[in-house]
């Protein structure tokens, strides 16, 4: 069910849109639990991977302490 709300927001626009209101923003993300395979608690690597993809491909990725230098 959660992915395919998320790739239903994918397709419609919605992220794009939020990219656009909050683009000189600073997102930091916090991952709590990894796992080899998807058990509902934890983040799969798989799934680490496609995200990773997608961030890099919509977002400049730098290191907190880049950030806390600013």
């Amino acid at each position: 069910m959660k992915k395919a709300i998320l790739k239903l927001m994918r397709s419609s626009g919605v992220f794009a849109s939020l990219r656009e209101v909050n683009k000189h923003k600073s997102l930091i993300l916090t991952y709590h639990r990894f796992a080899h395979t998807e058990d509902g608690r934890s983040t799969s690597s798989e799934a680490f991977e496609e995200q990773l993809s997608y961030l890099a491909k919509h977002y400049s990725l730098v290191k907190l302490s880049t950030l806390s230098d600013s």
